[in-house]
């Protein structure tokens, strides 16, 4: 229980020192006189990066918190760009998600994702959607609304060839908006060149291919050190958050019980944060592991109480990682009491794309 629950706590520490680490990337902001400062930026999730900018002009400089009543852009090299609007009456850091004749900006609050579009003519304006659950003849329901189709059509009647894009807009997104505006600048602004277009994905999927030792710690459970390897997947979507995954994988531990070989495999349902700068880049994960083996009697698969992982990722070059893993499976006694009946630890080659 001891060695739990000091476990765990080193855990936790490390979780909350890495979420509480600054992430300072090459960038610049525009103050309200005009005057741009190159220098560096603090990338954190979008709900904070709408409300505040966090520059230094060096590395060795002290940083400085502006809000959106104090500049009028701010943005990253090679990266987001973020400009002061007025939404409500309030001054916030829209994301500029593509810059040219027709423009469209994301706002995200934590609970929901807002879009709104600025033209020629046309001020920032909101593109409106909802959904919500209905009772209709003695069943729910699912309601999309289609307001953010009538707002695009009736504002973009200058492009009678893009009506049946914007119908086909069922939800407004990265996406689907960018692609109109591209198109909507083609046709309506030829002339004028679009100067930035956010092209991050919306999904990504990084590879780990790992090995190592998983061992059985509790009497009765065939007390052993059994080798483990294996293949890691990590799901991330960037333009929501570069530092938070889904972990997932397959893991594969052979292992002996008498005279018989058998195959147990593991499948690890995880969220898992990673540090996204520098050489050395922590990480955690929390969650769960489904699991069977090849010794029972046919294909039944079960979960662990928990799973607490911790590591780093060593960077040798821009798409290659050196990967050192750690993990705890933790089952619940009775009452408040805990065991750790296995833990593994393992290396290998993490993949960033």
């Amino acid at each position: 229980m001891k060695k739990f629950s000091l476990l765990v706590a080193c855990l936790f520490v490390v979780a909350f020192g890495i979420n509480a680490q600054t992430d300072f990337r090459a960038g610049y902001i525009v103050k309200t006189s005009g005057d741009t400062l190159l220098g560096e930026v603090d990338y954190r999730s979008n709900q904070r990066m709408n409300r505040v900018c966090t520059f230094r002009p060096t590395c060795d400089s002290k940083s400085i918190q502006y809000n959106a009543t104090q500049l009028l852009a701010y943005g990253f090299r090679g990266g987001k760009i973020y400009e002061t609007k007025e939404v409500n009456s309030s001054s916030v850091f829209l994301e500029c998600l593509i810059n040219g004749c027709m423009k469209i900006y994301y706002l995200s609050d934590g609970k929901s994702n807002c879009y709104y579009f600025e033209k020629p003519g046309v001020p920032l304006t909101a593109l409106p959607y909802t959904e919500e659950i209905q009772w209709r003849e003695d069943s729910y329901y699912m309601v999309e609304s289609t307001k953010h189709i009538g707002v695009l059509t009736y504002h973009l009647q200058d492009a009678p060839a893009l009506r049946s894009e914007i119908a086909s807009i069922k939800e407004p997104g990265h996406e689907n908006l960018i692609q109109l505006a591209r198109h909507y600048n083609k046709l309506v602004c030829s002339q004028q060149k679009t100067t930035y277009e956010n092209k991050m994905p919306a999904l990504r999927i990084n590879p780990e291919i790992a090995a190592g030792a998983f061992i059985f710690l509790e009497p009765g459970l065939r007390k052993a050190q059994c080798v483990r390897m294996g293949v890691y997947t990590h799901v991330s979507a960037p333009q929501i958050s570069e530092k938070i995954y889904f972990k997932t994988g397959l893991l594969l531990t052979p292992h002996r019980a008498g005279q018989d070989n058998f195959m147990q495999y593991d499948i690890p349902l995880q969220i898992e944060y990673i540090y996204p700068t520098g050489i050395i880049r922590p990480k955690f994960s929390i969650g769960t592991n489904l699991f069977t083996d090849s010794s029972l009697p046919k294909i039944l698969f079960f979960f662990s109480n928990l799973q607490l992982s911790c590591g780093v990722n060593v960077k040798l070059n821009k798409s290659i990682y050196w990967s050192l893993n750690a993990d705890a499976f933790v089952q619940q006694l009775e009452g408040l009491r805990f065991a750790i009946p296995a833990s593994s630890f393992s290396t290998g080659i993490y993949f960033k794309f």
